[in-house]
Order: structure tokens, then sequence, then C-alpha cells
């Protein structure tokens, strides 16, 4: 039992610093993590912009971890005051689904991790159709953790995950996602209740949006005590 005690304190403190910065391989909870596009767009994501994309839940729990990527207009780093984050019941009345009733909302100021410079980044805003293929370079890795009154998921259910944010001195994307795309195309909107299917401006193709749900760092410490406990009871 001591030995379990002591692995479970050391899985809590790895749980604890693996969550605040995602990177490729780390655990996820949605159909798999729609990592971003390098030669994609960044989408104007600014108040009173609102961005939204699906996710389908792969283990029902808490959703108290979200990370996603974006990147600011020709570079020019501006402050995020504010990022507003909703979940959403899934829509599938009309001509493409989108967010439908609210289920959580929370404004949090996020964490961010720069990343080095990769190949020129486009920016669009799909409201005026305006891109420019080569605006700029940098991008970053926002880390949403240990959200305090964290929604609960259900196995199986398809959910929206919605962003906006308030900046001082500059525009802020969220950044597409690569393929393969999951379900219909992300949407904007400017009201919260009028969505509109995102499409790249130059293709038309379908565009998706970076983000990852992961596990709470309880669920890894279970696994890891569960493990122990089963191999214990074979002995």
């Amino acid at each position: 039992m001591k030995k379990i005690l002591f692995v479970s304190l050391c899985l809590l403190f790895v749980a604890g610093t693996a969550v605040a910065h995602w990177v490729p391989g780390d655990g996820h909870k949605m159909h798999y993590p729609q990592l971003p596009d390098p030669d994609g767009w960044d989408v104007l994501a600014t108040q009173p912009k609102i961005l939204a994309d699906d996710w389908q839940c792969s283990s029902s729990g808490f959703v108290t971890d979200i990370h996603f990527w974006g990147s600011w207009k020709e570079d020019q780093m501006g402050t995020i005051i504010s990022a507003h984050l909703s979940i959403h019941a899934d829509d599938r009345t009309g001509a493409y689904s989108k967010p439908g009733d609210l289920l959580w909302s929370w404004d949090v100021e996020p964490t961010l991790i720069g990343d080095e410079p990769i190949s020129w980044q486009g920016w669009f805003n799909p409201n005026t159709g305006e891109y420019v293929e080569n605006d700029h370079q940098l991008w970053f890795i926002y880390n949403i953790v240990n959200i305090p009154e964290p929604f609960w998921q259900e196995k199986d259910t398809i959910y929206w995950l919605d962003i906006s944010v308030t900046t001082v001195d500059g525009l802020w994307g969220w950044k597409t996602s690569e393929s393969p795309q999951f379900e219909d195309d992300a949407v904007y909107s400017d009201d919260g209740v009028n969505w509109y299917e995102l499409v790249d401006p130059i293709t038309y193709e379908s565009l998706d949006l970076a983000f990852v749900i992961t596990p709470e760092p309880a669920t890894i410490i279970l696994l890891g005590m569960g493990g122990m406990l089963f191999r214990r009871r074979k002995h």
C-alpha cells in the first residue's frame, strides 16, 4: 500500500505538470487531436467574432483542460484580456450542423507558450472575405487548465467549442487544423445565434480549427492505480 501511495503521488506530480502544456502524444478525450495546419489560416476570432468547432467525446468525464492554437495578424502581438469559451450541444437542424443549446461557459485569461517561427501563415476574415496568404510566422498554443467548475461530457456525444477573445492592440485568430476534418465545417458568428460555415477562401474546401480536449489529472492517476491494484490481485 505504501508503494501504491508513493507511485500515486508521483503520478499526481507528473499529471499536474503534463497537462499545463499539451504536446502531440499526450492524452486526449476527443475523437482525435485537431493539430494546427502549418500551411493553414488564422481565422479572425477577436470580439465580436466567434468561432466554433465540434468534437466527439471519447471518454466520459470532466472537461478540465482545453488547449488551442492561434496567432496574431501580421505578428503584431497584442494582449488577450479575456478568452470567452463556451460548450454547446450539437444542433443538426438546417443545412449544416452548428452550436445548439448553451451547456457551459467561462471567461479566462489563458496562459500561452510561444512556438518557433514556422512557414508563412495566412490570415482570413470570413465576414469580409479578406485574406492574406503570407501574413505572419509565429504561432502559439494557449492552455486552459484546472477549470474550477468543469463541464461533464458523455462518451460518444458530439459537442461544440466556441472561442472569442478580447484583445488590446492586436487582432487574434484561431488557427485552422490539419486534415482530416471531423464531421461538418467549423462555423463563425457575430452574435452567437446566426452561424455560417467556415471554408477556405481560395479552395472553398472545409475548414476545422486546432484544439484538443485532454484528460484531467485524476483520470490519469486512477488509471495508474487501477493497473497496480489489478497486478497486485493476480499474485
